[in-house]
């Protein structure tokens, strides 16, 4: 049998409390804010965090969302206030804490 088939039960899935996180667009042209929206299975508190390519976090906020789909904007300013650069970002959302904390990363490019 396959080890690695996907019928296989996994067991943190029921602790899973991050459902999913997309950044809606992940291509912002012009100024548009980036909406990122979270997907939780129970209420828990969000950590979002966004990083240059060389790994300097530019932006971080966090706090609590309820069950189901919650939307978060990202202005295109980092922790300074500052409107940053044209580029690729990348993302980092986590959300629970101890056994039930999941995290999601992804890729955002900013055309100025």
């Amino acid at each position: 049998s396959d080890v690695c088939s996907s019928d296989l039960p996994t067991p943190t899935a029921q602790n899973q409390v991050l459902l999913s996180a997309v950044a809606a667009p992940n291509i912002s042209r012009g100024g548009q804010p980036v909406r990122f929206l979270v997907n939780l299975g129970s209420p828990a508190k969000v950590q979002i965090s966004i990083f240059t390519l060389s790994g300097e976090e530019v932006y971080s906020a966090q706090g609590p969302a309820g069950r189901g789909t919650s939307q978060i904007d990202w202005n295109l300013q980092n922790g300074a206030g500052s409107q940053v650069a044209s580029g690729l970002y990348l993302f980092l959302i986590q959300a629970g804490e101890g056994n039930s904390r999941t995290v999601i990363t992804g890729k955002i490019v900013v055309l100025r």
